[in-house]
């Protein structure tokens, strides 16, 4: 309850989608026992554009490299391609591929999109007690976490909008008294 409340008021105070995401992934290891968590921004395709991270320490590099070049994993594809959240078992068996999963054993892993009015923002990765990738609940909080993520990117757009859309006007404005003084 208090990383559910944590991530919402982050949400509501801050308005660097960097330190958003970072200070969600923290939270996510520190309140809710996650073993880590990661958090990649899309941009209008399919590259991510910023990651955050929480839980590995210096370990991180490697798959960050990987995911820059669009070398995805395969929970990465799955958010990319559905709505639902994407449960791993076991990911030593399920995910080879993954530059993690040799380290994930008796651990599970949870990803899911993070999408607002049919914008996808990007994904989190989860990597938790083996037995809640089973567990409903669990997926239900995860995917609430997503929901209110994608929320929060959203309405940091709409207020760069909004300061993109007022600047505009002052300086139509400026360009108005500008050039009537130029007139006179």
């Amino acid at each position: 309850l208090n990383a559910l409340r944590d991530i919402g008021r982050l949400l509501v105070t801050e308005n660097d989608q960097q330190r958003i995401i970072n200070g969600i992934c923290q939270i996510l290891v520190d309140k809710r026992g996650y073993y880590n968590a990661w958090i990649g921004l899309t941009g209008d395709g399919q590259a991510v554009t910023m990651l955050g991270h929480a839980g590995f320490g210096d370990q991180f590099d490697p798959m960050r490299s990987k995911i820059e070049k669009k070398q995805f994993t395969r929970c990465i594809k799955a958010t990319l391609s559905s709505e639902a959240v994407f449960a791993v078992k076991d990911p030593v068996k399920e995910c080879t591929e993954c530059l993690f999963s040799k380290k994930y054993s008796g651990r599970g892993s949870l990803a899911v999109r993070l999408t607002h009015k049919d914008k996808n923002y990007g994904f989190m990765v989860l990597s938790i007690p083996r037995e809640l990738s089973d567990d409903d609940t669990e997926k239900g909080i995860v995917k609430e976490i997503a929901e209110d993520i994608a929320y929060g990117l959203y309405r940091i757009d709409l207020e760069l909008k909004r300061e993109a859309a007022q600047k505009e006007e002052e300086e139509s404005k400026m360009d108005e008294v500008m050039d009537i003084l130029l007139n006179i």
